[in-house]
């Protein structure tokens, strides 16, 4: 008999207990053995649990590994006490799965070192993008591919926040307010609205495409605190919806990550996503454009995730096969990727890649108050070797349709808190055929009122 134990009885960890509680037979029939939930580590006793029997129900960890698992289903939140308890239970030769993104994204590197060493495994589907297989198909399916780009919307809450205010036209404050009492936000949400929930997952996701964690750390954030509902709504006359998204590119020097809000045209895979959806494009040498979409969280997705982690992993260790270290490729065998006299990756000297398209220059609007920022926007076109495609301005507003040829952009929108500008992501050529022809094109400089 397997024993199991569980580290939290929340959302997921509910989840998890009734997934296994109704579906031992069907465990049975998979593993070859039976399936037995042994302890469970809880924070607050005085809550009531009347699906649960209390005689699982522990408080310290001493307690909950006296109970003997065989293997632990971690699903708490944060990094400790999460990563001294995993890496209590991983030293001791004990399997664990996990759906703690922040405790994988800043410490997976030691933990899966302690596992390799223990001769046990780690497993953490469910800790990117809820019910979507999107960590499996990476380890699994996409061996051969040479992955150039990813993009995707991670976070369920800030899908949400952003659908109901291009669609209803409310303000960030009152979809915020809206989605937590609705479950959609925690209390403090800054993790969610601020980028960083989506941050975390990138940074998984950037492992398994790479198997290094050395370029995660330089990864960027931003996240949608300063979206206004007129901003969504200026930008329809381009065609173009916002969305929260976490996107990993090849370059030059390596390998980058960004998360943040950047404008969509109707065409792109997606732009339609909408509510608390996630999705995740792939792009491989071989297969092309992947696109993977459904739910990114909740109870009974982030469990099912958790489940078949459980079962494709304890089927693997007893075989053999299981790799304990599940990037796609050992650290040393992607280097940063040189670049040829064309602009094209080549890769052990044999291989080559073409650099992601849509980042050799920059499309990007531009929204601003009063005249100060108008003018701090024509300087940034100016420095940043940028044309004007499209200005309006009314006594409150202005809005800027760009095309910045420099990347320096970025590094000088912290020098103007007047401007708010987002990056536009192209999918192909459509929208600039489409989208561009319907708007001046031939607008040299704004006249400034």
């Amino acid at each position: 008999m397997l024993r199991i134990g569980l580290l939290g009885l929340g959302t997921v960890g509910s989840g998890v207990y009734e997934a296994i509680s109704t579906g031992k037979e069907r465990l049975k029939r998979l593993l070859g053995e039976e399936v037995e939930v042994v302890s469970i580590l809880i924070k607050d006793s005085r809550k009531e649990r009347p699906n649960v029997p209390q005689e699982l129900l522990v408080t310290d960890f001493e307690s909950f590994i006296a109970r003997k698992p065989d293997v632990v289903f971690e699903a708490i939140v944060g990094v400790d006490p999460a990563y001294f308890y995993v890496s209590y239970l991983l030293e001791h030769h004990i399997p664990v799965i996990s759906a703690n993104k922040e405790l994988i994204a800043k410490r997976g590197q030691r933990l899966h070192q302690i596992a390799s060493q223990a001769g046990t495994w780690l497993s953490y589907e469910a800790s990117v993008a809820g019910g979507i297989p999107i960590l499996a198909a990476l380890k699994n399916s996409l061996k051969f591919n040479h992955i150039s780009e990813l993009q995707g919307i991670l976070n369920g809450t800030t899908n949400y926040i952003l659908t109901k205010m291009s669609q209803e036209g409310k303000s960030f404050s009152d979809v915020l307010h809206e989605a937590q009492a609705l479950g959609y936000a925690e209390a403090d949400p800054t993790s969610d609205v601020e980028g960083w929930d989506a941050l975390y997952k990138l940074q998984i996701l950037a492992y398994l495409i790479t198997g290094s964690w050395e370029y995660s750390s330089s990864f960027t954030c931003r996240g949608i605190s300063e979206v206004q509902a007129w901003h969504l709504k200026a930008a329809q006359k381009f065609g173009l919806t916002l969305k929260l998204t976490a996107c990993l590119f090849r370059t030059a020097t390596g390998v980058e990550g960004r998360v943040e809000p950047v404008f969509l045209p109707a065409g792109h895979p997606l732009a339609q996503v909408n509510g608390v959806t996630n999705a995740v494009m792939v792009t491989g040498d071989t297969v092309g454009q992947l696109v993977f979409q459904g739910p990114g969280a909740g109870k009974h997705p982030t469990a099912s995730a958790m489940i078949e982690d459980f079962v494709f992993g304890h089927q693997q260790f007893k075989t053999g096969c299981f790799p304990a270290h599940p990037g796609r490729f050992a650290s040393s065998e992607v280097p940063a990727p040189a670049l040829d006299s064309n602009g094209t990756e080549q890769k052990n000297g044999a291989e080559k890649h073409q650099p992601s398209r849509h980042h050799r220059e920059d499309y990007v609007i531009a929204f601003w108050q009063q005249t100060k920022g108008q003018r701090e926007v024509e300087r940034l076109v100016q420095n940043s070797q940028g044309e004007w495609l499209y200005c309006e301005q009314t006594e409150q507003f202005g809005t800027g349709l760009l095309r910045m040829t420099d990347a320096r952009w970025r590094e000088e929108l912290i020098c103007c808190p007047e401007v708010t500008l987002y990056p536009v992501l192209i999918n192909g050529d459509e929208w600039q055929t489409t989208a561009l022809e319907s708007i001046q094109t031939d607008v040299e400089s704004p006249a400034y009122t």
